[in-house]
């Protein structure tokens, strides 16, 4: 047995004293759990166990079955596969992601309609795109998997399995610096929409992450739409705009463009006198202004 990796107790049915039933809409599962070791890893599990909670049905082997509700069938596997092993299995994650990514044909559209094309249309330009796309939707799907396994260690309160999904993201989300697209904005600023629709507190780890991601791609292409995209994230997302300052440790104000034929408001990053940002609408230079000015 010498180097040989120890066999995972989940599911061991000799020595397990619960079952688990993961139910999401018609589909169900049932693990052969331990009480120790998921009370030893989740305090969700722990207060549970505790507690004097009504227990469901027993099984035909005499074990006491808990329905669980709500969960993603996949992350719910990988949480308790975690938990057992201590084991982020981010081979699965890759594997899981290309699996949706087959499944997904109208996404996959939609992410070539978003890919850069030449001015020029023409069939090698579309098939290009739609490279581009099934390339990005990859790293998309596996973003939203290290995200969905972030919100389901903060249900079940596994510190461990964040960190570990945190650190996964801050990984998958680098794009390299010689990219000649937008699509890592596009990807990204896709992350925050969802990431901060469900968001319920400003200043989480993943949060800061995904703003650190935003804040580490590649230099902008010549007036492209980054600016507006953000612009777009910080007045639909508060809490973006809270972790957004927060990880810039910079004031957020509203100026107007000063170009005389553009004038629209705009939000800039005070990140000091002399280091201006953009108009996203005219691409004109901006500075924030001297002095007092409104945080957001």
């Amino acid at each position: 047995m010498d180097g040989d990796k120890v066999p995972s107790l989940l599911n061991d049915q000799a020595s397990a004293d619960v079952i688990i039933r993961q139910i999401c809409g018609d589909q169900q599962t049932d693990y052969f759990a331990h009480r120790l070791i998921l009370s030893s890893q989740s305090l969700y599990f722990r207060t549970m166990f505790n507690s004097a909670f009504k227990e469901g049905q027993v099984s035909d082997s005499g074990l006491s079955v808990i329905p669980m509700h709500e969960d993603d069938p996949d992350l719910f596997r990988i949480m308790l596969k975690f938990i057992y092993e201590a084991d982020y299995d981010h081979k699965e994650i890759v594997e899981l992601s290309c699996k949706a990514e087959a499944e997904a044909a109208e996404p996959m559209t939609d992410m070539a309609q978003m890919a850069p094309t030449p001015g020029n249309s023409n069939s090698k330009s579309t098939s290009d795109s739609t490279a581009i796309a099934e390339r990005y939707y990859d790293k998309v799907t596996q973003l939203e998997f290290h995200i969905g396994l972030y919100h389901i260690g903060d249900k079940y309160l596994i510190g461990r399995l964040q960190r570990e999904a945190v650190a996964a993201f801050t990984r998958d989300a680098k794009w390299p610096k010689t990219e000649k697209n937008d699509y890592g904005w596009k990807v990204l600023f896709y992350i925050v929409s969802m990431y901060y629709a469900t968001c319920r507190r400003a200043g989480t780890a993943m949060g800061l992450a995904i703003v650190r991601a935003i804040k580490l791609l590649p230099p902008p292409t010549k007036k492209d739409k980054r600016k507006l995209m953000l612009d777009e994230a910080l007045e639909h997302f508060d809490k973006f705009v809270n972790d957004f300052a927060s990880e810039f440790c910079k004031t957020l104000c509203r100026v107007n463009c000063i170009a005389d034929s553009c004038g629209k408001p705009c939000w800039v990053v005070s990140l000091n006198d002399t280091n201006p940002t953009y108009c996203p609408f005219c691409s004109a230079a901006l500075k924030p202004p001297r002095g007092p000015f409104n945080d957001w």
